[in-house]
């Protein structure tokens, strides 16, 4: 799927610098539910449009991505990445290219000249989770990173669609025997020793061990516990861009960590898993969200759905795998 997805369509191209695709009226996109009126717009369009200043080094091919669970989708692909020292790393250079595109696909949705202009009928997707007016869209990025004597690729699709708005949908490293896909149900044949064929929405919970210390699968591991290795990756890779601080301490951050902040004697703190399930209710799906908001919103907002732990600081203890945000 990653490899014809690159290579067709190549007439259909759109160089960020110089738009040219039409906007087209579209029928419904059962998967996504759009209104049968609504004129949508391809990424560079809207950006155009709009007067966003666009990420740099992408390539729109009109028609090319695959949504997850089927629909057509177009594809922006990032390009002129740096070879990363270690997968860790690559991974990381992947997070910040797609929080560079997810926060102009969210400014996009937020501007009210964009949508002032677009007309009656133009309307956002029913559930408002996705962009408002946005073709379906899958945001690829290859990063390249050394290993031994040789470059090794992991490679992530980032959706931009409903039910997976920001989520990566399928991975692939040069190690791995296939692209694995995301799932909501658990691994098929748990104990059989292969490579995974997906990882879970949910995430696994890993506890207290370092994300960054188990990104390899191996065929003499379970499927089982492949999984939870491709979860890892997933962790780093689609939290990465919604939080600096997972970026920032991506070689220490484990399930279990606190994010924790100091305020008028006392200590407020979350888990990275408590975190995560709150990037919608607390933070409104922005990205590269600062350490700062993070710790007024530790502090000050009623909107997280498990509370976080408040504990007068002398009584607090942390770890070195601990992340304090200011």
């Amino acid at each position: 799927m990653y490899e014809k997805c690159e290579s067709e369509k190549k007439q259909n191209a759109i160089d960020f610098s110089s738009n040219k695709k039409k906007n087209k009226q579209l029928a419904s996109f059962e998967d996504n539910r759009v209104s049968n009126i609504t004129q949508l717009r391809s990424f560079s369009t809207a950006i155009s449009e709009t007067g966003i200043t666009p990420p740099e080094n992408l390539k729109e091919v009109v028609g090319a991505g695959a949504l997850s669970g089927g629909g057509e989708a177009d594809l922006v692909v990032a390009e002129n990445l740096t070879q990363s020292k270690d997968m860790e790393h690559a991974t990381n250079q992947a997070a910040s290219r797609f929080a560079k595109v997810g926060d102009a696909a969210n400014k996009v949705r937020k501007t009210p000249t964009y949508l002032a202009a677009s007309g009656p009928g133009f309307v956002a997707y029913n559930d408002g989770n996705t962009p408002n007016g946005l073709e379906p869209f899958i945001f690829r990025v290859k990063a390249p990173y050394r290993k031994g004597k040789k470059t090794h690729f992991i490679q992530f699709d980032y959706q931009q669609a409903n039910p997976y708005r920001g989520y990566i949908v399928r991975q692939k490293d040069t190690g791995d025997t296939h692209t694995s896909e995301i799932s909501v149900n658990g691994v098929t044949n748990p104990q059989e020793k292969a490579h995974a064929d997906t990882f879970n929405m949910a995430h696994a919970n890993t506890g207290s061990q370092e994300l960054s210390s188990f990104l390899d699968q191996s065929e003499n591991l379970s499927r089982e516990t492949n999984e939870a290795r491709l979860d890892a990756r997933a962790k780093l890779g689609g939290e990465g861009p919604r939080w600096l601080l997972v970026r920032n301490n991506s070689s220490k951050i484990t399930d279990d960590s606190k994010i924790w902040t100091r305020h008028k004697g006392k200590v407020y703190s979350v888990t990275f898993r408590t975190l995560w399930l709150n990037w919608l209710s607390v933070f409104e799906c922005e990205y590269d969200i600062p350490d700062s908001i993070v710790a007024d919103k530790l502090v000050h907002s009623n909107n997280w759905t498990i509370e976080p732990v408040c504990k007068k600081f002398n009584r607090f203890s942390s770890s070195s795998k601990d992340i304090q945000v200011q």
